[in-house]
């Protein structure tokens, strides 16, 4: 899939201009982002070597813990930035074999502090480990644009399930109250582009995936994937 070519900002209307320079505004967030976190990774461990030699080899145990603290604060606020990127950088993502499951996971954490403001319920569950061929952003941004439009629209319970079945997966979203707007018009281009379907119901929006576009793991499969990685 070849980047999408920037339309010039002349050319559009505002609101499209506002969504294209937030998108072009990521790549320098995440590496202005980045650097300072590389940064603090790189003091903790001259700290940890400094505490080591003036302790006889070892960091004082309390001191570990709160250097461990430390880094996984650190690592969590890099795994943040490469969400919201993958998501809102479209034209930095290519088709590739994606983890659906953890996709899902992904979009839902993202859209976590909207559901707490709109009092709302937002939950996932994704547990099966399918990979299928598809652009994280393309499907992440179908996926944010319906969980927002049911919040919006008032939704207080949002099931966000993965059913795979027999050589396809459906995503569904429960609880939902209408389909409207841009978010099913989101998901009907994720359908076209995999040859798959959108629908929605009453209480239920679904994206189904077919057959050729994915391919179901083993749990052993999907843990050496991960390795592999």
């Amino acid at each position: 899939m070849e980047p999408k070519p920037q339309v010039p900002l002349q050319a559009i209307s505002l609101d499209e201009a506002r969504a294209q320079a937030v998108e072009r505004l990521c790549d320098g967030f995440a590496h202005d982002a980045r650097n300072p976190l590389n940064a603090v990774v790189i003091h903790l461990e001259v700290l940890s070597d400094k505490l080591r030699r003036e302790n006889g080899g070892a960091v004082p145990t309390g001191l570990e813990k709160n250097l461990k603290a430390i880094r996984d604060q650190v690592n969590r606020i890099d795994e943040m930035v490469r969400r919201f990127v993958e998501i809102a950088a479209p034209h930095r993502q290519h088709e590739a074999e994606l983890d659906l499951a953890a996709l899902v996971h992904s979009v839902v954490e993202q859209c976590t502090h909207q559901a707490r403001l709109a009092r709302a319920d937002l939950r996932a569950d994704a547990t099966s480990p399918v990979r299928i061929n598809g652009s994280a952003s393309e499907l992440g941004v179908a996926l944010t644009l319906a969980i927002l439009e049911q919040l919006d629209g008032g939704a207080k319970r949002l099931l966000v399930r993965l059913e795979p079945a027999a050589g396809s997966v459906r995503v569904a979203i429960e609880g939902a109250i209408a389909a409207v707007g841009p978010a099913m018009e989101g998901l009907r281009r994720v359908a076209q582009t995999h040859g798959g379907t959108a629908t929605a119901a009453a209480g239920r929006l679904e994206l189904g995936l077919p057959r050729q576009e994915l391919r179901v793991l083993s749990e052993e499969s999907s843990e050496s994937a991960r390795h592999a990685r």
